[in-house]
């Protein structure tokens, strides 16, 4: 807030976020953290955020790109000052996990539904969940273009990836 109890150019685009974990997602983004030219990478880093499970027990590197294990680090990395600083103001700050990150960027990247389910290790309809509430994520990052205009452009990609059968019926 400012002296005259208005909200800040930054607290005016995150207020606009109605995602998972909004703090942190605005902080990522604030900082510049988050990619924000690779659509499938960064729909798996967005659904990081999503997931409320601790899932990460015995993953396979290569079952994710590298691409994804780097961005992972840097927003894990980039992020852990302000989480700590949230946490001891005793706001709740889940872990992100990777396992959902990899998950929905293998999604995104096209592979088959089958695929997707034995790297995520979860029954189908939590996976169907875990998609549509990161592409419902996705929706609020899309519209935020007029202050991140490439990432914006780059949400809106990811949703057009992420939501096909079967998570969606086209009729």
């Amino acid at each position: 807030m400012s002296t005259e109890n208005e909200l800040t150019a930054d607290g005016r685009w995150a207020s606009q976020l109605r995602v998972d974990q909004p703090l942190l997602i605005a902080e990522g983004f604030r900082r510049g953290i988050f990619p924000q030219s690779d659509p499938a990478i960064l729909a798996g880093m967005i659904a990081s955020f999503v997931n409320e499970r601790e899932t990460d027990a015995h993953i396979h590197p290569k079952l994710m790109p590298d691409s994804l294990i780097k961005a992972f680090k840097k927003v894990s990395r980039g992020l852990k000052p302000f989480a700590g600083k949230m946490k001891q103001r005793k706001f709740e700050v889940r872990s992100l996990q990777l396992r959902p990150a990899a998950t929905v960027c293998a999604w995104a990247q096209g592979q088959t539904w089958e695929k997707v389910l034995k790297i995520a290790e979860i029954e189908e309809g939590n996976l169907a969940m875990l998609i549509l509430r990161t592409a419902d994520n996705l929706r609020h990052i899309r519209n935020l273009k007029d202050v991140f205009p490439e990432a914006a452009a780059t949400a809106a990609k990811c949703i057009e990836l992420i939501l096909r059968e079967p998570v969606v019926n086209e009729y």
